[in-house]
């Protein structure tokens, strides 16, 4: 006797979500480990951006959840466990909704999206004046916003009544959105130098009411993401409480954030030691950290003058980038963590004269056990950086600023085996090969480091015989 046939609606609740997870068509960019370990994709934020994406993925989702009782229940913390909230009235309005429709608790992820603000007297008599109606509507139309959140410090209060509600938050990530409409009318701003779109101010606003919002709330273990931060921002923590600063740093397990500027921002991130020493002192419970600065204008700041020599005993992933760095700060900083770092980023790092990338390949090779993933790419010697900038030779963009598609994604060994297969039959020489390589034998000159080494460098250091065995399996 045939067993009667099973309806979709008596499977087990938790296969229901893992059908659901593939209804919802963008990952939560963060995986088992952590955030950072997710290349950024530009695409996923212009859809964020252009407003694509809001509670969940729409169509399908809401058509899933209008099939019975059960699957609204399994739906729903799957429609509102993200929220993307634009600094708009427009925005605030939804975040308001979501808060009264007690749904709050679902959310586990919060993006905030922040354009440049307005700055300077005269913006509504100029943006009347231009030709262009639509053009004038669009920014006449955030002006606006821009100036009844401030004046009513609506944002601020909105953001810590969203936060005191979300209960289950896990990340909250900062980023800046500049349109065709913002392009447009910068090119009409020649004869207006004192009218700006200024992301320093936008961006400061953005960190401190977010950072009052997370200690007002009961969020704890939180993720902070900000992939393009003013160097004004955190300039402004100069003037807040250290007892303020440490309490943010005990809220959370990630701080992944890049320093966006034009210039050299040294002078500006070695007046923040102080703030960096205070903030890292009391985030014991961080698993992720990267602080990174832009590759055109790598800062020339010591490691410890940021990290202050601070041991984290759960750090798992630790990137660096941007910096002009001597090979002992390296060398002391993953000592410190040897035991349990498992992915270690410093792209667009450059040594000073006198340090050798040998000694630091050598180190990861032969001390860091643990070790899974490294990423070296664009690391170079100091000295050639800037006599290649000199020349006018172009330095490829960081990371943060290119797409999913185009980022080169370095994962050691399993990297160098799949660019070499077709050249070399199969991966099996490729590991062979490194067995027999030692530091001696790749290349470091001391004088540049060419584009071909970055992935072989990556491949010999997590080539230890733990990582080799799970390569063949």
């Amino acid at each position: 006797m045939m067993d009667p046939p099973c309806r979709i609606t008596q499977l087990a609740d938790e296969l229901l979500n893992h059908i659901v997870s593939f209804l919802v068509t963008w990952s939560d960019g963060v995986g088992s480990r952590d955030a950072y370990q997710m290349p950024r994709s530009r695409k996923l934020e212009e859809r964020l951006e252009n407003g694509n994406v809001s509670y969940g993925e729409r169509r399908d989702l809401d058509r899933f959840r209008l099939v019975c009782k059960k699957f609204m229940r399994i739906g729903t913390p799957w429609k509102f466990r993200r929220f993307v909230l634009r600094f708009s009235q427009e925005g605030f309005q939804k975040l308001n909704d979501l808060l009264d429709m007690q749904l709050a608790y679902h959310t586990k992820y919060l993006t905030y999206i922040v354009r440049p603000f307005y700055e300077g007297h005269g913006w509504k008599r100029f943006l009347k004046s231009i030709n262009d109606s639509a053009l004038s509507n669009v920014h006449l139309s955030r002006l606006d916003d821009q100036n009844a959140l401030i004046g009513a410090d609506s944002d601020l209060a909105l953001l810590s009544r969203a936060l005191s509600s979300f209960s289950s938050l896990r990340q909250i990530k900062l980023l800046r959105v500049q349109d065709k409409a913002d392009e447009n009318i910068l090119d009409l701003l020649g004869d207006e130098p004192e009218l700006i779109l200024d992301w320093k101010i936008a961006c400061s606003r953005a960190v401190r009411n977010l950072g009052i919002a997370l200690l007002r709330s009961g969020c704890h273990s939180v993720r902070f993401i900000g992939p393009q931060i003013s160097p004004e921002a955190t300039s402004g923590l100069l003037k807040t409480p250290r007892p303020t600063i440490a309490a943010i740093g005990v809220r959370l397990t990630c701080l992944d954030v890049n320093f966006h500027a034009t210039d050299d921002i040294t002078a500006v991130i070695e007046s923040l030691s102080e703030v960096f020493r205070v903030f890292f002192v009391a985030a014991r419970n961080l698993v992720t950290i990267h602080i990174g600065f832009p590759a055109r204008t790598p800062v020339d700041v010591n490691l410890e003058n940021i990290f202050h020599n601070v041991q984290w005993d759960r750090l798992h992933t630790l990137g660096i980038q941007g910096w002009r760095l001597d090979s002992d700060e390296i060398i002391g900083i993953l000592r410190r963590h040897q035991k349990v770092l498992r992915d270690f980023r410093m792209p667009y790092v450059y040594l000073r004269e006198g340090s050798r990338w040998r000694d630091v390949l050598s180190m990861l090779h032969t001390e860091m056990d643990q070790l899974e993933r490294v990423d070296l790419r664009e690391i170079d010697y100091a000295s050639h950086f800037d006599g290649e900038t000199m020349n006018g030779i172009e330095v490829p963009a960081s990371p943060s600023d290119t797409s999913q598609e185009e980022t080169h994604s370095h994962h050691g060994l399993q990297a160098v085996q799949q660019d070499n297969l077709q050249t070399c039959g199969n991966g099996g020489l490729i590991i062979e090969e490194l067995e027999m390589l030692t530091v001696e034998s790749l290349g470091d000159n001391g004088v540049m480091v060419e584009r071909h080494q970055w992935p072989l460098w990556e491949a010999w250091v997590v080539s230890k015989p733990q990582h080799l065995a799970s390569n063949h399996l």
